[in-house]
């Protein structure tokens, strides 16, 4: 995003073409802010990850089992062969969520984030880009990310 608007920003343009480019590239940033903040969040997930491998690994370790060694799930919950055991495993995960309490947090946020985004409808109107009003050569490398806002 930011190469296309150096490449544009230094073209004379009409100004009715120049108003257009400004108007797509800012449309376009919100959708550029919100793929950088995902991105940022990778970091942060690595060690949800880690926590998320270690919670499993007890709760895996703990449950009851059938014949052939796979845990039982029920209701989309591990099961447990005796409540004793249950409430162990409940007790280890908490002492594992403190450890990772940071994590776990920023998870949630970030979940409670992605979840606003995905249910926000955005309407995107990008505006097409007489690319005649200038006497400027382009490379098609230049022009490669704008093919389809230019105007035919």
């Amino acid at each position: 995003m930011h190469n296309i608007f150096e490449v544009l920003s230094k073209v004379p343009f009409k100004p009715k073409t120049a108003v257009r480019i400004i108007r797509n590239l800012t449309t376009l940033k919100e959708a550029v802010q919100i793929m950088r903040f995902a991105a940022e969040q990778v970091n942060r997930i690595k060690d949800y990850a880690e926590y998320n491998a270690k919670r499993t690994e007890i709760c895996t370790t703990l449950a009851a089992k059938k014949e052939d060694g796979s845990v039982i799930i029920m209701d989309n919950r591990y099961a447990f062969p005796t409540q004793e055991i249950a409430n162990q495993a409940e007790r280890e995960v908490l002492v594992l969520s403190e450890q990772y309490k940071d994590a776990v947090n920023i998870q949630r946020e970030y979940e409670e984030q992605v979840e606003f985004l995905l249910n926000e409808e955005v309407e995107y109107e990008l505006l097409f880009i007489n690319i005649g009003d200038t006497e400027t050569f382009f490379t098609p490398q230049q022009l490669l990310p704008i093919v389809d806002l230019i105007e035919d």
